[in-house]
């Protein structure tokens, strides 16, 4: 059933104004506009007067708009559920200093389509990320360690699903490959790390922070589905990424004959302290310095992931809006960055 305003989603007469098709991450204030998108997560508000209004976020692949329905909310809420692929018109709005979209047209769109079409995705082919694993692999000095990579890398099924999983739903990486970007990055910056302090003299299992990278988020092939949105699974619901990559390395180990018990409970050790503190939701908080170094690699990567992400939303405004995983606004560029004169 849809609301009194008609079949078409007429909310609210425009002003004269032919609207412009764009992508999420190119909403402007004043700006009006219409586009195909997928309603990513949904929520129904009321306001001080009690009258209801609905929250989307909506989602193409360049990123997420926050959109608004004032009018008819309840009956809008009943007949678009999220997952699904709806076609827009609306005016853009600012407010709270971050950019809103005022829907006043909307419709189900009428074809059926790939809907992981219009979620992110990063750049990278698989091709590409089994090239660098296995490289990374050959890197390794222990061959109980490289035997363990390799029954990773040699799971085909596994592998696929590793290419497309984000790394999250929606904090860092939230993309078709995210966790294949974010654990590459993890187990180069691993090497860089490791390397730094060795030249210092310092004693660290390079070899174990490079794997740990490569296993700390394993679980989340699992965890996540790319299905239709970016959403938890039954299992990743019940147990989580943590549980699922223990019970995968788990399975591995007892595949290697003759593994070191102490080695396994390192790598062990690896994923359950990875999150670093109990806040976090981390089971154990690290106690070698291999598990402090990949808690603070991941950190770093995750904390990048973020801010790009932010300022990559933000356009051309100088700030963004508030960042809700950093619990601030961001500046997006660099004073430093600034064009300067040579005045040589």
């Amino acid at each position: 059933m849809w609301p009194a305003t008609g079949r078409s989603g007429t909310l609210n007469p425009m002003v004269d104004i032919p609207p412009v098709t764009i992508a999420a991450t190119d909403l402007r204030p004043n700006t009006r506009v219409c586009g195909t998108f997928l309603v990513r997560q949904k929520r129904r508000g009321v306001g001080r007067t009690g009258k209801p209004w609905l929250q989307l976020v909506l989602g193409d692949r360049t990123g997420t708009i926050d959109a608004r329905i004032w009018e008819n909310a309840d009956s809008y809420d009943a007949s678009i559920p999220e997952r699904v692929l709806v076609d827009v018109e609306g005016q853009g709005v600012e407010f709270n200093g971050r950019t809103q979209l005022r829907i006043t047209r909307i419709t189900l769109h009428p074809a059926e389509v790939d809907t992981t079409e219009w979620l992110p995705r990063s750049n990278l082919d698989p091709v590409d990320v089994e090239t660098a694993l296995r490289d990374h692999q050959q890197r390794l000095t222990s061959a109980m360690l490289q035997r363990l990579v390799g029954l990773y890398l040699d799971d085909r099924e596994w592998l696929h699903a590793f290419c497309r999983a984000p790394a999250a739903r929606t904090v860092h990486h939230a993309e078709i490959g995210g966790l294949a970007a974010h654990t590459l990055s993890m187990m180069q910056l691993a090497y860089l790390v490791c390397d730094h302090y060795r030249q210092q003299g310092v004693v660290v299992d390079r070899d174990l922070v490079v794997v740990g990278a490569l296993l700390h988020d394993s679980g989340k092939v699992e965890e996540l589905s790319v299905e239709q949105s970016f959403e938890y699974t039954d299992v990743g619901r019940l147990l989580g990424h943590i549980q699922l990559g223990i019970d995968r390395l788990d399975r591995a180990v007892a595949a290697i004959d003759d593994f070191p018990e102490p080695l396994h409970l390192h790598l062990r050790h690896l994923i359950l302290s990875h999150h670093g503190e109990y806040e976090y939701g981390s089971p154990r908080r690290p106690k070698t310095l291999e598990a402090m170094l990949l808690h603070q690699i991941d950190m770093l990567d995750s904390r990048v992931g973020i801010v790009t992400q932010a300022m990559q939303s933000a356009g051309d405004e100088t700030w963004t809006g508030v960042v809700p995983a950093l619990n601030r606004h961001l500046m997006t560029r660099s004073p430093s960055h600034a064009d300067d004169t040579d005045t040589a």
